[in-house]
Protein backbone atom coordinates (compact mmCIF):
# COMPACT_ATOMS: atom_id res chain seq x y z
CA UNK A 1 0.00 0.00 0.00
CA UNK A 2 1.51 3.36 -0.89
CA UNK A 3 1.72 6.26 1.17
CA UNK A 4 -0.90 7.80 -1.15
CA UNK A 5 -2.94 5.40 -0.99
CA UNK A 6 -6.78 6.48 -0.89
CA UNK A 7 -7.57 3.14 0.68
CA UNK A 8 -6.14 5.13 3.79
CA UNK A 9 -7.99 7.61 3.76
CA UNK A 10 -11.26 6.22 5.23
CA UNK A 11 -9.48 5.22 8.48
CA UNK A 12 -8.55 8.82 9.58
CA UNK A 13 -11.94 10.38 8.00
CA UNK A 14 -13.87 8.22 10.57
CA UNK A 15 -11.40 8.16 13.53
CA UNK A 16 -9.32 11.70 14.15
CA UNK A 17 -11.56 15.40 14.66
CA UNK A 18 -10.15 18.03 13.53
CA UNK A 19 -7.40 19.21 16.28
CA UNK A 20 -3.94 19.69 15.96
CA UNK A 21 -2.33 17.38 18.10
CA UNK A 22 -4.74 14.72 17.39
CA UNK A 23 -4.02 15.63 13.52
CA UNK A 24 -0.18 15.51 14.81
CA UNK A 25 -0.70 11.97 16.48
CA UNK A 26 -2.09 10.38 12.86
CA UNK A 27 1.03 11.19 11.09
CA UNK A 28 2.82 9.74 13.70
CA UNK A 29 0.50 6.56 13.93
CA UNK A 30 0.80 6.19 10.07
CA UNK A 31 4.94 6.79 10.16
CA UNK A 32 5.12 4.14 12.98
CA UNK A 33 2.36 1.52 12.48
CA UNK A 34 2.60 1.34 8.54
CA UNK A 35 6.33 1.88 7.55
CA UNK A 36 6.15 5.19 5.90
CA UNK A 37 9.66 7.12 5.88
CA UNK A 38 8.04 10.35 5.03
CA UNK A 39 4.84 11.55 5.12
CA UNK A 40 3.41 13.20 1.43
CA UNK A 41 1.85 16.21 1.42
CA UNK A 42 -0.89 15.01 -0.87
CA UNK A 43 -2.18 12.68 2.12
CA UNK A 44 -1.22 15.03 5.17
CA UNK A 45 -3.89 17.58 2.72
CA UNK A 46 -6.33 14.69 2.17
CA UNK A 47 -6.18 13.43 5.82
CA UNK A 48 -7.11 17.18 7.34
CA UNK A 49 -9.69 17.87 4.53
CA UNK A 50 -12.12 14.14 5.31
CA UNK A 51 -11.13 14.91 9.11
CA UNK A 52 -12.54 18.22 9.09
CA UNK A 53 -15.46 17.67 7.17
CA UNK A 54 -16.48 13.98 8.97
CA UNK A 55 -16.02 14.95 12.54
CA UNK A 56 -19.11 15.57 14.60
CA UNK A 57 -19.65 17.07 17.71
CA UNK A 58 -22.18 14.18 18.63
CA UNK A 59 -21.84 10.94 17.90
CA UNK A 60 -23.42 9.43 15.00
CA UNK A 61 -25.34 6.90 16.99
CA UNK A 62 -26.28 6.05 20.47
CA UNK A 63 -26.64 2.81 22.00
CA UNK A 64 -29.06 3.05 25.09
CA UNK A 65 -29.34 -0.51 26.68
CA UNK A 66 -32.29 -0.45 28.76
CA UNK A 67 -31.34 -3.46 31.18
CA UNK A 68 -29.48 -6.42 31.90
CA UNK A 69 -32.21 -8.94 31.39
CA UNK A 70 -33.60 -11.66 28.54
CA UNK A 71 -36.16 -13.72 28.56
CA UNK A 72 -33.80 -16.79 26.42
CA UNK A 73 -30.69 -18.27 27.74
CA UNK A 74 -28.76 -18.98 24.33
CA UNK A 75 -25.71 -21.19 25.40
CA UNK A 76 -23.32 -19.13 22.77
CA UNK A 77 -24.61 -15.89 24.91
CA UNK A 78 -21.95 -14.36 27.06
CA UNK A 79 -24.45 -11.89 28.99
CA UNK A 80 -27.38 -15.26 29.75
CA UNK A 81 -25.87 -18.56 29.83
CA UNK A 82 -23.80 -20.68 32.07
CA UNK A 83 -20.78 -18.29 31.36
CA UNK A 84 -22.37 -15.19 32.44
CA UNK A 85 -21.32 -12.58 34.59
CA UNK A 86 -22.48 -12.45 38.14
CA UNK A 87 -23.75 -8.51 37.01
CA UNK A 88 -26.50 -10.32 35.39
CA UNK A 89 -27.71 -12.27 38.34
CA UNK A 90 -29.40 -9.25 39.25
CA UNK A 91 -31.99 -7.29 37.46
CA UNK A 92 -30.93 -3.72 36.90
CA UNK A 93 -33.33 -1.53 34.75
CA UNK A 94 -33.16 2.29 33.61
CA UNK A 95 -34.95 4.41 35.61
CA UNK A 96 -37.63 6.76 34.27
CA UNK A 97 -35.85 9.98 34.64
CA UNK A 98 -32.47 8.95 32.69
CA UNK A 99 -35.14 8.15 29.85
CA UNK A 100 -36.66 11.39 29.78
CA UNK A 101 -32.79 12.91 29.84
CA UNK A 102 -32.56 10.64 26.79
CA UNK A 103 -35.95 11.88 25.32
CA UNK A 104 -35.00 15.33 25.73
CA UNK A 105 -31.44 15.43 24.27
CA UNK A 106 -30.93 13.11 21.20
CA UNK A 107 -33.69 15.17 18.92
CA UNK A 108 -31.59 18.04 19.40
CA UNK A 109 -29.22 16.41 17.16
CA UNK A 110 -28.60 14.61 13.73
CA UNK A 111 -28.00 11.03 15.53
CA UNK A 112 -29.60 7.16 15.49
CA UNK A 113 -30.85 5.43 18.91
CA UNK A 114 -30.08 2.06 18.88
CA UNK A 115 -32.02 -0.69 21.11
CA UNK A 116 -30.76 -4.23 21.84
CA UNK A 117 -27.02 -4.54 23.43
CA UNK A 118 -26.63 -7.69 25.87
CA UNK A 119 -30.70 -7.15 27.09
CA UNK A 120 -34.03 -7.98 25.44
CA UNK A 121 -35.24 -4.43 24.77
CA UNK A 122 -38.82 -5.30 24.61
CA UNK A 123 -38.67 -7.11 28.29
CA UNK A 124 -38.69 -3.17 28.63
CA UNK A 125 -41.58 -2.29 26.09
CA UNK A 126 -42.86 1.23 28.34
CA UNK A 127 -39.72 2.41 28.23
CA UNK A 128 -38.85 1.20 24.64
CA UNK A 129 -42.27 2.74 23.89
CA UNK A 130 -42.19 6.14 25.19
CA UNK A 131 -38.61 6.15 23.89
CA UNK A 132 -39.04 5.18 20.44
CA UNK A 133 -42.45 7.17 19.68
CA UNK A 134 -40.78 10.14 20.71
CA UNK A 135 -37.39 9.93 18.23
CA UNK A 136 -39.92 8.80 15.58
CA UNK A 137 -42.17 11.98 16.42
CA UNK A 138 -38.70 14.07 16.78
CA UNK A 139 -37.25 12.76 13.19
CA UNK A 140 -34.57 10.92 15.07
CA UNK A 141 -33.96 6.57 13.53
CA UNK A 142 -34.85 4.19 15.34
CA UNK A 143 -33.13 0.90 15.22
CA UNK A 144 -34.25 -2.47 17.25
CA UNK A 145 -32.35 -5.76 17.44
CA UNK A 146 -35.16 -8.27 19.22
CA UNK A 147 -34.92 -12.22 19.56
CA UNK A 148 -38.44 -12.08 18.43
CA UNK A 149 -40.01 -13.71 20.91
CA UNK A 150 -42.24 -10.44 22.33
CA UNK A 151 -43.40 -8.80 19.17
CA UNK A 152 -47.12 -8.88 19.52
CA UNK A 153 -49.88 -8.00 17.21
CA UNK A 154 -50.31 -4.79 19.83
CA UNK A 155 -46.99 -4.12 19.52
CA UNK A 156 -46.70 -4.07 15.47
CA UNK A 157 -47.94 -0.70 15.28
CA UNK A 158 -45.00 0.75 16.50
CA UNK A 159 -42.61 -1.64 15.34
CA UNK A 160 -43.35 -1.84 11.73
CA UNK A 161 -42.46 2.45 11.70
CA UNK A 162 -38.82 2.16 12.92
CA UNK A 163 -36.03 2.95 10.55
CA UNK A 164 -34.11 -0.32 10.87
CA UNK A 165 -35.10 -3.87 12.72
CA UNK A 166 -32.87 -7.25 13.24
CA UNK A 167 -34.44 -10.45 15.19
CA UNK A 168 -32.04 -13.37 15.97
CA UNK A 169 -33.15 -16.50 15.01
CA UNK A 170 -30.07 -18.60 14.08
CA UNK A 171 -31.78 -21.37 12.59
CA UNK A 172 -34.02 -22.62 10.13
CA UNK A 173 -35.86 -25.89 11.89
CA UNK A 174 -37.88 -25.68 15.21
CA UNK A 175 -35.55 -29.11 16.72
CA UNK A 176 -32.32 -26.71 15.99
CA UNK A 177 -33.79 -23.50 17.35
CA UNK A 178 -35.31 -25.62 20.67
CA UNK A 179 -31.70 -26.55 21.17
CA UNK A 180 -29.29 -23.10 20.42
CA UNK A 181 -32.58 -20.74 21.78
CA UNK A 182 -34.91 -22.92 24.26
CA UNK A 183 -37.47 -21.03 22.63
CA UNK A 184 -40.76 -21.93 20.23
CA UNK A 185 -39.56 -21.62 17.10
CA UNK A 186 -43.23 -21.39 15.36
CA UNK A 187 -44.77 -18.63 17.63
CA UNK A 188 -41.17 -16.19 16.78
CA UNK A 189 -41.70 -17.54 12.93
CA UNK A 190 -45.21 -16.06 12.97
CA UNK A 191 -44.12 -13.15 14.84
CA UNK A 192 -41.47 -12.58 12.45
CA UNK A 193 -43.15 -12.58 9.53
CA UNK A 194 -46.34 -10.92 10.35
CA UNK A 195 -43.95 -7.60 11.45
CA UNK A 196 -42.37 -8.67 7.82
CA UNK A 197 -45.52 -8.23 6.35
CA UNK A 198 -46.42 -4.67 7.41
CA UNK A 199 -42.56 -2.94 7.77
CA UNK A 200 -42.40 0.20 7.00
CA UNK A 201 -38.86 1.36 7.73
CA UNK A 202 -35.78 1.33 5.48
CA UNK A 203 -34.36 -2.31 6.23
CA UNK A 204 -35.94 -5.37 7.98
CA UNK A 205 -33.62 -8.32 8.81
CA UNK A 206 -32.93 -12.21 9.86
CA UNK A 207 -29.58 -12.85 11.38
CA UNK A 208 -27.69 -16.10 12.06
CA UNK A 209 -24.88 -16.52 14.41
CA UNK A 210 -22.74 -19.15 12.16
CA UNK A 211 -22.18 -21.84 14.67
CA UNK A 212 -21.45 -26.16 14.39
CA UNK A 213 -24.97 -26.67 15.75
CA UNK A 214 -26.68 -24.78 13.32
CA UNK A 215 -23.78 -24.68 10.21
CA UNK A 216 -26.28 -26.80 8.47
CA UNK A 217 -28.77 -24.74 8.38
CA UNK A 218 -27.09 -21.69 7.43
CA UNK A 219 -27.93 -22.06 3.00
CA UNK A 220 -32.34 -22.97 4.37
CA UNK A 221 -32.21 -20.14 6.31
CA UNK A 222 -30.80 -17.66 3.83
CA UNK A 223 -33.12 -19.07 0.69
CA UNK A 224 -36.12 -18.87 2.77
CA UNK A 225 -35.70 -15.45 4.88
CA UNK A 226 -34.26 -13.57 1.89
CA UNK A 227 -37.28 -12.93 -0.68
CA UNK A 228 -39.52 -12.55 2.81
CA UNK A 229 -37.04 -8.96 4.69
CA UNK A 230 -34.45 -6.46 3.15
CA UNK A 231 -31.89 -8.28 4.30
CA UNK A 232 -30.00 -11.75 6.32
CA UNK A 233 -27.04 -11.23 8.25
CA UNK A 234 -24.63 -14.37 9.39
CA UNK A 235 -22.38 -13.48 12.55
CA UNK A 236 -19.25 -15.17 12.80
CA UNK A 237 -19.62 -17.26 16.27
CA UNK A 238 -17.50 -15.00 19.05
CA UNK A 239 -15.54 -18.06 20.91
CA UNK A 240 -15.35 -17.28 24.95
CA UNK A 241 -12.24 -18.41 27.06
CA UNK A 242 -11.41 -17.51 30.75
CA UNK A 243 -9.10 -14.74 29.23
CA UNK A 244 -11.56 -13.14 26.63
CA UNK A 245 -13.29 -14.15 23.07
CA UNK A 246 -11.77 -14.86 19.69
CA UNK A 247 -13.75 -14.64 16.39
CA UNK A 248 -14.42 -18.06 15.13
CA UNK A 249 -14.17 -18.68 11.11
CA UNK A 250 -14.33 -15.09 10.49
CA UNK A 251 -15.66 -14.15 7.37
CA UNK A 252 -12.63 -12.07 5.87
CA UNK A 253 -9.34 -12.06 7.43
CA UNK A 254 -8.31 -8.39 9.73
CA UNK A 255 -6.27 -6.29 8.19
CA UNK A 256 -2.24 -7.66 8.87
CA UNK A 257 -1.33 -4.18 10.90
CA UNK A 258 -3.63 -3.09 13.98
CA UNK A 259 -5.25 0.36 13.37
CA UNK A 260 -7.30 2.64 15.64
CA UNK A 261 -10.80 1.36 16.10
CA UNK A 262 -13.11 4.14 14.66
CA UNK A 263 -16.01 3.23 17.84
CA UNK A 264 -14.83 5.95 20.31
CA UNK A 265 -15.34 8.72 17.38
CA UNK A 266 -18.76 7.63 15.98
CA UNK A 267 -20.98 5.62 18.76
CA UNK A 268 -21.48 5.39 22.21
CA UNK A 269 -22.95 3.69 24.93
CA UNK A 270 -25.24 4.44 27.71
CA UNK A 271 -25.83 1.73 30.42
CA UNK A 272 -29.11 1.11 32.41
CA UNK A 273 -27.29 3.21 35.16
CA UNK A 274 -26.75 6.08 32.99
CA UNK A 275 -23.26 5.39 32.58
CA UNK A 276 -21.31 5.86 29.32
CA UNK A 277 -19.07 4.31 27.76
CA UNK A 278 -17.33 2.89 24.39
CA UNK A 279 -18.49 0.20 22.19
CA UNK A 280 -19.51 -3.45 21.98
CA UNK A 281 -15.80 -4.71 24.11
CA UNK A 282 -16.87 -2.82 27.04
CA UNK A 283 -20.43 -4.47 27.04
CA UNK A 284 -18.54 -7.76 26.04
CA UNK A 285 -16.49 -7.28 29.39
CA UNK A 286 -19.41 -5.78 31.86
CA UNK A 287 -19.02 -7.41 35.10
CA UNK A 288 -15.86 -9.16 33.77
CA UNK A 289 -13.63 -6.20 34.07
CA UNK A 290 -13.78 -2.49 35.08
CA UNK A 291 -14.93 -0.97 32.20
CA UNK A 292 -14.14 2.86 30.90
CA UNK A 293 -16.84 4.96 31.85
CA UNK A 294 -16.88 8.53 30.06
CA UNK A 295 -19.50 9.94 32.40
CA UNK A 296 -23.11 9.72 33.18
CA UNK A 297 -26.29 10.77 31.68
CA UNK A 298 -27.56 11.63 34.95
CA UNK A 299 -24.84 14.27 35.94
CA UNK A 300 -24.17 15.99 32.40
CA UNK A 301 -25.53 16.22 29.15
CA UNK A 302 -24.41 13.27 26.39
CA UNK A 303 -22.96 16.25 23.91
CA UNK A 304 -20.62 17.44 26.93
CA UNK A 305 -19.17 14.07 27.77
CA UNK A 306 -18.71 13.24 24.00
CA UNK A 307 -16.55 16.19 23.81
CA UNK A 308 -15.62 16.16 27.43
CA UNK A 309 -11.69 14.82 28.62
CA UNK A 310 -12.05 11.74 29.78
CA UNK A 311 -13.52 10.92 25.36
CA UNK A 312 -10.53 12.83 24.78
CA UNK A 313 -7.82 10.91 27.06
CA UNK A 314 -9.04 8.01 25.89
CA UNK A 315 -9.40 8.40 21.93
CA UNK A 316 -5.22 9.72 22.23
CA UNK A 317 -4.99 6.50 24.15
CA UNK A 318 -6.23 4.80 21.40
CA UNK A 319 -4.04 6.82 18.51
CA UNK A 320 -1.28 6.38 21.00
CA UNK A 321 -1.50 2.80 21.43
CA UNK A 322 -1.03 3.47 25.35
CA UNK A 323 -2.83 0.11 26.62
CA UNK A 324 -2.22 1.20 30.20
CA UNK A 325 -5.02 3.66 29.71
CA UNK A 326 -7.21 1.80 26.78
CA UNK A 327 -6.06 -1.85 28.68
CA UNK A 328 -9.87 -2.87 28.01
CA UNK A 329 -9.43 -2.68 24.26
CA UNK A 330 -5.48 -4.38 24.10
CA UNK A 331 -6.93 -7.84 23.33
CA UNK A 332 -10.19 -6.40 21.59
CA UNK A 333 -10.12 -8.79 18.29
CA UNK A 334 -13.13 -6.43 16.94
CA UNK A 335 -11.28 -3.11 15.82
CA UNK A 336 -10.79 -4.88 12.74
CA UNK A 337 -14.51 -5.04 11.79
CA UNK A 338 -14.75 -1.34 10.45
CA UNK A 339 -12.87 -2.96 7.19
CA UNK A 340 -15.29 -4.51 4.72
CA UNK A 341 -15.34 -5.75 1.47
CA UNK A 342 -18.50 -5.51 -0.95
CA UNK A 343 -19.16 -8.40 -3.62
CA UNK A 344 -22.12 -8.42 -6.26
CA UNK A 345 -22.59 -11.76 -7.34
CA UNK A 346 -26.14 -13.82 -8.94
CA UNK A 347 -28.10 -10.06 -8.34
CA UNK A 348 -27.08 -9.74 -4.87
CA UNK A 349 -24.90 -7.43 -2.67
CA UNK A 350 -22.78 -9.41 -0.55
CA UNK A 351 -20.72 -7.06 2.12
CA UNK A 352 -18.65 -8.59 4.86
CA UNK A 353 -16.37 -7.99 7.32
CA UNK A 354 -14.31 -10.28 10.47
CA UNK A 355 -17.55 -10.74 12.39
CA UNK A 356 -20.53 -10.03 9.97
CA UNK A 357 -21.88 -11.14 6.44
CA UNK A 358 -24.66 -9.28 4.98
CA UNK A 359 -26.53 -11.06 1.74
CA UNK A 360 -29.51 -8.36 0.18
CA UNK A 361 -30.70 -7.57 -2.92
CA UNK A 362 -28.81 -5.44 -5.17
CA UNK A 363 -30.58 -2.36 -6.48
CA UNK A 364 -29.37 -0.49 -8.85
CA UNK A 365 -27.02 2.59 -9.19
Amino acid sequence: MGVDSPDLIPFYTACLPPKTAFHNRCIRYAKRRLGWKQTSPQVVTKVTAAVASKHRDFPISVNIVLGNQCNLSCDHCFYHSRVRASYFDKPEEMSWPTVRRIIDELPLHRTFAKFGSYEEPLLYYPKFSELASAFIHSGVGVHLTTNGTLIRPDRIGLLQNLRTLYVSLDAASAGTYKEIRGGDYERVLKNTLDLASSFKGIQMGTSFIRQPRASHEEQAFIDFWLPKVDMVILYALLAYNESGYSIDQPFLAPPPYRVVCSSPWLETYVMPNGDVTLCCQTLVMTGRTNIPVMGNINNQSLERIWNGPSYERYRAALIDQDWDHANICRDCPIWSASYYTVEHKDGLKITRNPTTKVIEEATEA
